[in-house]
């Protein structure tokens, strides 16, 4: 069995506030940089709104070299820090979004990069660029949104998959993470037998109205109408916007997916897609595989096509390898990466992961989704082990257990309401 590694080091980088707050007036905006500004940058505070009819190259190459030096745990300089006050302050000062402005500085991706957990950024610049993200956000980022159009054609989006590749077979001990059980995860269960996994059928498909007149966004973002039985404020996609068949975004109501816990979730619960699994507060993400941050650990993690002959999963038990395993070729497993680290100190602090399963995580466990996304409970990461692949590289691969305490997997989810639900929504609106 592959020794267990527990003994790790914590970063040295700031704790970062993950509350998202809700919608502010200017005045809560006000109060917020007044907190953070304090009495020493007083000349910050006479610096006018931003304007698409200036250059404004020395506030974004400083945004985009902060964004990469806190996503990879280095502490910003003064001079990147002061930058971003000033960003941010002169964004808050916008009371109508300007869409010419957004072509010249691509704010929105800006503000995005703020507030996203595992980008490290914490306190004020979160707390702001939060609220300005929603503020700007209602305003669809000065988009006016034209009368839908009609389009016959219908699209299939597939959410895309960072861990893709599968290149690689290598045997697995089950047992190499069981000494590490820190006894809050139960041990594996046999499974019943006679669970029925309902498949999709040519009849459930022909029942399914398909109509040409239907309402088809292209270009630009659009909410349904809210009597839409999918898309509508009742429906599963509710607050989710389209701009084709394959590209949407969260327009409301979003959970904080930064949380430890079931956050309100339930056994079986299934998503069509990442985008709304997100407004739910289930994953901050839609593509990376792991949410979490190296100061806090992981909050969520998606099992989506796994590594062939790498990753196992039999239920109870997950054998997770880290980001890169395939194609590592040194000698020493890298722990470097900041989902990596997200990971291991999750194995410091024992707390439990909410785990979904994604339908592509076909040929592992027979228990997976047919389609869509399903919360299947918390897991403890309990320990690493070093692995080696076809290469001969090294690298990380982490031993995840179900907690005990909680209702069965519901392996008879997606159920044939769900997936009906699924194909129609394939159609938009």
């Amino acid at each position: 069995m592959e020794e267990i590694n527990t003994n790790l080091n914590n970063a040295d980088t700031p704790s970062a506030s993950l509350s998202l707050p809700d919608i502010s007036p200017p005045s809560t905006i006000d109060a917020l940089f007044e907190a953070w500004l304090g009495s020493i940058d007083p000349e910050i505070l006479i610096l006018p709104a931003l304007s698409p009819s200036e250059s404004l190259c020395h506030l974004i190459v400083p945004a985009k070299i902060g964004g990469a030096r806190s996503k990879g745990q280095r502490r910003l300089s003064d001079n990147h820090i002061m930058s971003h006050k000033i960003l941010l302050w002169r964004a808050s000062r916008i009371e109508v979004y300007d869409p010419e402005l957004e072509k010249k500085i691509k704010l929105k991706t800006i503000l995005e990069m703020f507030t996203i957990p595992s980008n490290n950024f914490g306190g004020h610049i979160l707390e702001i660029a939060t609220v300005l993200k929603e503020r700007f956000e209602k305003q669809n980022w000065g988009v006016v949104v034209p009368a839908p159009v009609t389009n016959a054609a219908s699209g299939t989006g597939q959410s895309k998959s960072p861990r893709s590749e599968s290149d690689n077979d290598l045997e697995f001990d089950t047992d190499d993470f069981e000494s590490a059980n820190k006894g809050s995860a139960s041990n594996p269960k046999p499974k019943s037998t006679s669970v029925h996994r309902y498949k999709i059928t040519d009849a459930d498909l022909s029942s399914i109205p398909r109509s040409a007149n239907r309402i088809k966004t292209t270009c630009i973002w659009a909410l349904a109408p809210s009597y839409h039985p999918l898309f509508g404020l009742n429906g599963c996609m509710h607050h989710i916007a389209m701009c084709d068949s394959s590209n949407y975004y969260i327009s409301g109501g979003r959970v904080n997916a930064a949380v430890f816990g079931h956050n309100g979730l339930e056994m079986g619960q299934c998503w069509a897609r990442r985008i709304d699994a997100m407004r739910d507060g289930v994953h901050g993400v839609t593509q990376a595989g792991i949410f979490g941050t190296a100061m806090k650990g992981v909050y969520s993690l998606v099992l989506s096509a796994p590594y062939s002959g790498l990753d196992e999963d039999t239920g109870e038990k997950i054998y997770y390898s880290v980001s890169g395993a395939v194609k590592a070729t040194s000698s020493e497993p890298k722990l470097d990466a900041p989902t990596t680290r997200a990971l291991l100190k999750s194995i410091d602090t024992g707390t439990g992961i909410r785990v979904l399963r994604h339908g592509k995580h076909k040929g592992s466990w027979k228990g997976c989704p047919v389609e869509g996304l399903r919360y299947d409970g918390l897991y403890q990461a309990v320990g690493w082990a070093t692995k080696m692949n076809q290469l001969g590289g090294k690298f990380a691969q982490v031993g995840l257990v179900r907690m005990s305490g909680q209702a069965d997997i519901r392996e008879d989810k997606p159920n044939r309401e769900d997936l009906l639900q699924l194909e129609k929504m394939k159609d938009g609106y």
